[in-house]
């Protein structure tokens, strides 16, 4: 019987330019304080015979504090503000623009999410000539709660009048969501001394949550509908996205064909049916963040292979991953994405390394390490429409390190083709951006073992 406890407190600022662009749009902050603990009691029993046993309670709980005011500066008040309500109420109605009396003001967002959840499972094993039964349970829920008070205040006239007359614009009140889940398992192996051959089927499960980047979007379109005197009453469900749950099921082996145990040979096929699954994708419009939604169905299956060669100071190993992951069932209201393929999802991944490790029985000379590695990624589609794409690429890199006494030297080197690529893809104000992968670059590292 093994009891584990956590505790873990966050503090964390961030400042960003999130509309990325050198027009004065928009800056953000999120500033969080979280406290989390959890509690784990773990029961183990390996000494019944063929059978053995694994069961557990876990607890835990987690309170953040987070604040992520939205400063608008005068180029984002004039073009996401103060133009639609200029031109489709106040020139038309009055004659006349509305204007601002300052040039910046700030959307405050002030959150307070509270989580908890607890879960029991229980996993049995049968041992039997070679093979291995086994077949578990979970139940988990899991529950949060999110209290929003989003509010900011702007003084508006009309260009021909006297006197600002101040709007306050408020966005409160309170959503929770929450999950009871019942989380099977099953698998079979049969092992020998050549290696192990396994088969297994178990259901997953991860929470939903709050998107709350969304908020300055929603009073900001608030503000703009009491501009014109339209004021509408709106909620934050739609800010709400739901658990995803899945099926894995895997088929695959260990394998250990020489007798000197030099050579690893492992292989995997999967088939992953997601239920809900949780994607991130980016409002149309000049919405100013992005946000997790649900694509209804989806389904991945794929083989990941690694071979392990060592031979005295001699090692080279490489590993090749595939997937196909493909939306089954999702439509945004807008286009239908059934058979496209799922964002941030690369179809191939491979690398191969090959090292060579030198020892000397020197009182100074320790030993010298040559490596050089090949890696490999892509296609990697970004958006959901399959419109955007990072083709195959890829990349060299090397290292030499010498160890003397107690230092270790190492020369290294990244990305020695200089290939030209893109890491990750993102929306805002309407503008789409790419993160580029870092050129060819190098370094030093000196390491001092005491």
């Amino acid at each position: 019987l093994s009891s584990t406890t956590g505790y873990q407190y966050v503090d964390d600022r961030m400042e960003l330019d999130n509309d990325f662009l050198p027009l004065d749009y928009f800056s953000m902050g999120q500033y969080q304080k979280e406290h989390s603990l959890t509690q784990e009691f773990v029961i183990k029993a390996e000494d019944l015979g063929a059978f053995n046993l694994l069961g557990g309670l876990l607890g835990f709980f987690k309170h953040n504090n987070m604040s992520a005011p939205v400063h608008f500066k005068q180029y984002g008040i004039d073009n996401l503000i103060l133009k639609n309500a200029n031109d489709s109420y106040y020139l038309p109605i009055y004659g006349s623009e509305l204007e601002f009396r300052d040039n910046h003001f700030t959307i405050e967002d002030h959150f307070r999410i509270p989580s908890f959840g607890a879960a029991t499972y229980l996993l049995m094993g049968y041992n039997l000539s070679g093979f291995t039964f086994s077949a578990g349970l979970r139940l988990d829920y899991e529950k949060s709660v999110m209290d929003y008070n989003c509010y900011t205040q702007v003084y508006s006239k009309l260009k021909k009048d006297t006197g600002y007359t101040p709007l306050n614009v408020e966005f409160t009140g309170s959503n929770s969501i929450d999950a009871i889940e019942l989380l099977p398992s099953f698998s079979v192996s049969y092992s020998k001394d050549w290696g192990t051959i396994y088969a297994s089927a178990r259901r997953g499960f991860k929470a939903g949550g709050f998107n709350t980047q969304l908020f300055s979007d929603i009073l900001k379109d608030k503000m703009a509908q009491e501009l014109i005197g339209n004021p509408i009453h709106t909620d934050a469900l739609s800010t709400i996205y739901k658990p995803e749950t899945n099926w894995t099921y895997e088929l695959g082996t260990h394998l250990s064909p020489l007798a000197s145990g030099a050579l690893k040979i492992s292989a995997t096929a999967f088939y992953i049916d997601c239920s809900n699954q949780q994607l991130t994708v980016f409002p149309p419009g000049l919405s100013t963040g992005r946000m997790m939604s649900n694509a209804a169905r989806a389904r991945s299956f794929g083989v990941e292979l690694t071979a392990d060669y060592s031979y005295r100071g001699f090692n080279l190993r490489g590993d090749y991953g595939y997937t196909n992951a493909r939306f089954r069932e999702y439509n945004d209201g807008i286009e239908d994405y059934a058979g496209k393929r799922i964002p941030y999802s690369p179809e191939h991944t491979a690398s191969v390394v090959a090292s060579y490790n030198w020892r000397f029985n020197n009182k100074q000379l320790k030993g010298i390490t040559l490596l050089a590695d090949y890696r490999a990624t892509g296609p990697i589609y970004w958006n959901e429409a399959n419109t955007r794409h990072q083709p195959f690429y890829s990349m060299l890199g090397a290292q030499a390190t010498l160890r003397i006494n107690n230092f270790e030297l190492t020369l290294w080197g990244r990305n020695l083709t200089n290939t030209d690529y893109n890491v990750f893809y993102f929306k805002s104000v309407g503008e789409e951006f790419f993160s580029k992968g870092a050129p060819i670059h190098g370094g030093i590292k000196l390491n001092f073992n005491l």
